[in-house]
Parts: structure tokens; sequence; C-alpha cells
């Protein structure tokens, strides 16, 4: 029996799609909101196209060295415990549906808009995936952890040629 074969009872297909959610959820939340908010103490006024791309490129180093903890722990935890509660409360698809996304909006609120944010992308993007494919490897698991670093020394590489 290989590794694979091993990993399988202990690591359930639906744990490993939240794993691979929470890398690109990850991603996807330090881009948009560097992009939405790239300037969080209101310095500079006026960015052109070229300032403000920079400036986001700038902070989604710094938002992802926050963000990506925060999305993989409590993230993860409350998706988790959102699909328990989810299952346990309804058979029917579309109503589960409507309940996992009531309470990854609830657990999103904690710290408002920024992590309402965070939710939401968590969930689309969870959504997305359980449609998209039913069983991931775990070689794609560890792989999709590896995404935010990678995304952090490409904007830091970026950062250091263009400073």
């Amino acid at each position: 029996m290989g590794r694979e074969g091993l990993m399988k009872p202990l690591f359930l297909p639906w744990l490993r799609r939240k794993f691979i959610t929470a890398g690109i959820t990850s991603c996807l939340f330090a881009a948009l909101y560097s992009w939405l908010a790239p300037d969080p103490f209101h310095v500079y006024t006026y960015l052109t196209f070229g300032e403000h791309l920079h400036r986001t490129i700038s902070m989604i180093t710094i938002y992802l060295m926050y963000a990506a903890p925060a999305i993989y722990i409590y993230g993860l935890l409350t998706s988790f415990l959102t699909e328990i509660l989810s299952h346990a409360l309804t058979t029917n698809k579309w109503i589960r549906l409507a309940v996992s996304a009531l309470f990854h909006s609830l657990f999103g609120l904690i710290l408002w808009y920024i992590s309402l944010l965070a939710a939401i992308l968590f969930f689309l993007v969870d959504v997305c995936l359980s449609k998209f494919q039913k069983d991931y490897s775990i070689t794609l698991v560890l792989c999709s952890l590896l995404l935010p670093s990678a995304l952090w020394l490409t904007c830091l590489f970026y950062l250091h040629l263009w400073g």
C-alpha cells in the first residue's frame, strides 16, 4: 500500500479541498484587498495607475503575512465547523449551500468588512473547487500550501528589483 493509501482515511477529500481553498483564498484576499486599499494610512491622495499597482504589490507582502495565518487557522476551523453544521442540519444540497454561505458570513464578521471579504472569498473558492473536482491528491494539497509563500516571494522579488 502506497503513501496515498495510508493517508486516505485520515485526510478526507473535503478536508483536502479546504486546505487548497485556504491557499487560494490567502492569495486572492491579499491581492484583492491590496488593490482596494493600497494605502491604508492615506498618505498618498492621488495615485496614477502605475503607482497604484506598485503600492498594491508592496501591500500584498504585508497583507499576506497577516491574512494567510488567519485564513489557515481561523478560516479553516470555521469552515470545518460550517461544513459539519450544514451537513447535520439538512440533506438538501441547495439549503446546505445557503446555510454554509450564512455561517461563512457570520464567522466572517469577526473583523467586520476585512474578514467578511476573506470569508466570502473562502466560500466562493470552496464552492468552485467542490464543483470542479471531487478528490484532490495530497501532492496538490502540499503544493497549495506553498502558494501564499510563492506569491509573497514573487512580490518581494519585484520590490527588490523595482523598489
